[in-house]
């Protein structure tokens, strides 16, 4: 009897446990690494869902707008349709969203040089003064544990972040209704 969310609990009813779900060809060692780290991963992306709560609370917005604020930060630009898509949102919630963000001062819209119909929305770069303000803390206690790693273990875990982000944005995907 395995535990909820432990390396050989089953993916679900008359599932495989998810040790015969790793790819082929890992060492014993590669495996023993993966099955130790399952439950420090869950943990490390619980503790980052929560501090995207607490950062979203400290800039006064719900954690949805603080998501969608990030999203279109990240982007630069987008269409109130692309936010839609990237968040799961339908359009009019997405709508709804830009509507508060650009009450609130974060966003602003904008029209699309090369298409005057299209309206794009953007941050406001002023504000983003507050958010590094908000963020500092965090930052600079992240610098500390980055600081005991050598640069090619942090530039492996870089490597992670930039190979894991387009997985987990197409597993997001795929986990949304249809």
């Amino acid at each position: 009897n395995a535990s909820p969310g432990s390396p050989e609990e089953s993916t679900g009813a008359g599932q495989r446990p998810l040790t015969q779900l790793m790819p082929p060809g890992l060492s014993q060692q590669q495996v023993d690494l993966l099955m130790q780290g399952h439950t420090l991963y869950r943990e490390y992306l619980t503790a980052q869902i929560m501090v995207g709560q607490a950062l979203a609370q400290a800039l006064g917005l719900g954690a949805t707008d603080f998501f969608g604020l990030n999203l279109i930060s990240l982007a630069g630009r987008l269409t109130a349709g692309e936010l839609a898509t990237r968040t799961g949102l339908s359009t009019g919630a997405a709508t709804r969203l830009i509507d508060r963000l650009e009450q609130a001062g974060w966003v602003r819209r904008v029209r699309d040089d090369g298409d005057r119909r299209k309206v794009l929305i953007e941050p406001v770069a002023e504000r983003q003064e507050q958010v590094n303000a908000v963020l500092e803390p965090l930052r600079s206690k992240l610098a500390v544990v980055f600081a005991d790693y050598p640069p090619e273990a942090v530039a492996t875990l870089f490597d992670y972040f930039a190979k894991a982000a387009p997985v987990l944005r197409e597993a997001t995907q795929e986990l949304r209704p249809r």
